[in-house]
Order: C-alpha cells, then structure tokens, then sequence
C-alpha cells in the first residue's frame, strides 16, 4: 500500500538534499547544472524549481495536492541519478520542493535569525536589509525562490493562485524557528499562529514588491 509523502522518514526526505554527480548524461540537467552553476544553488532545488517553472506554472491547486509515495520514491531516484525522465505529476514535483526546503538541516533563513525576521515582519525596508545580510548561498536561495513564486503570480488568472496563500505555504518552510521555540509554540496555538503570520508577512512583503 501506498503511503502519503507526508508519512515518509525525515531521513528518507534529506536525502533529497544529498549530493549528486554534476555530470549528467541527460540534456535537462545539464541545462539545470548550468543553471545552478550561475546561481550557486543546490542542484535539486534548481531542478524542482526549473521543472516546475515549465511545467506548472498554470496549474491549478499547486502546493496543495498530495504525492503518492511512489511518485516521491520516483523524483529522488531522478534527483540521484538523472538517468530517466519524471513521469509523476506536476503536484509531486510541487511538493517535493516543500519536502526538500523543510528536509534542509539549516533553513533558507537561517534558524539565527528566526527572532529578527519575526520582529521585522511588518516593515519592509527591515525585511530586505535582513535579506541582504543573509551569507551569500541563502540570499542567492530566497532571491531565487522570491523570482520562482512572482512568476507563478504572474500566471494567477490560470493557476488561482495568490501572495497570501503562496507566502503561507512558503514561509513555513523557509522561516522555522530554533527547537527551543519550536517547542513553545507547539504548547500555545495562539502564539503558533501568531508567529506563522509574521512568517508569511515576511515573505509576503517581497512576492507583492515590484522591486
């Protein structure tokens, strides 16, 4: 029987962050390898972003439908390999990028500075200076995201998506607090909700900005 991808082991779902080989003998990646090169990304989120960004952004319900578990077992042996094409669905890819930015030992944002993002949440000017501080690798992350997520709003009328319910869904998993405070917040819905919501008012600030 099949399990739902959420069921999966968390060290099943980091190896999604694992290495793989750089040569590829597939044309796809290694037009994504050139991709990642010039961005300093890891690989596997310039491929699921890249797949996504041709694939699905006109699909409706993106990031809110499920993968089965063979589908899941599908997309990392391609990530491991790069030997044959994905054949799942455009959902599977969909949420094996939240799978792979929650699986990240260090978040996009880095677990630091958790606090001064929640703090700065509602001003956008203190949101970008954090950004611009982050090391190199994470800003070249969130930017590259940031551009990913405008792109699939510039396709809403299709996708129905929107920047509330994208920067929701996102900012989970590249906003998480330090374990100590995980843990407080899983004692008080209230103060749960409330730091989601300076989570997603954090992101949401960069998906509406023309900037």
């Amino acid at each position: 029987m099949l399990r739902h991808v959420r069921e999966v082991p968390t060290d099943e779902l980091i190896q999604l962050g694992g290495q793989t080989d750089s040569k590829h003998n597939s044309d796809q990646f290694a037009q994504i390898y050139q991709i990642q090169q010039l961005h300093q990304i890891p690989k596997e989120l310039c491929w699921l972003v890249e797949y996504l960004s041709l694939k699905g952004v006109e699909q409706e319900n993106l990031f809110q439908e499920s993968a089965t578990r063979q589908e899941f077992s599908d997309l990392c042996d391609l990530l491991d390999t790069g030997e044959s094409a994905f054949r799942g669905s455009v959902h599977a890819v969909a949420e094996g990028l939240l799978l792979f930015l929650e699986a990240l030992p260090e978040p996009v944002i880095p677990i630091a500075l958790y606090q001064r993002c929640i703090e700065c949440s509602n001003q956008f000017l203190l949101c970008r200076q954090l950004v611009s501080k982050l090391p190199v690798v994470h800003n070249r992350a969130f930017t590259y995201i940031v551009r990913f997520l405008k792109s699939l709003l510039a396709h809403e009328s299709y996708n129905r998506l929107d920047a509330k319910l994208l920067s929701t869904v996102f900012g989970a998993v590249l906003i998480r607090p330090p374990a100590e405070v995980a843990q407080k917040l899983a004692s008080s819905k209230r103060a749960a909700s409330h730091a989601s919501k300076r989570a997603s008012a954090f992101l949401y600030h960069f998906l509406v900005s023309k900037q």
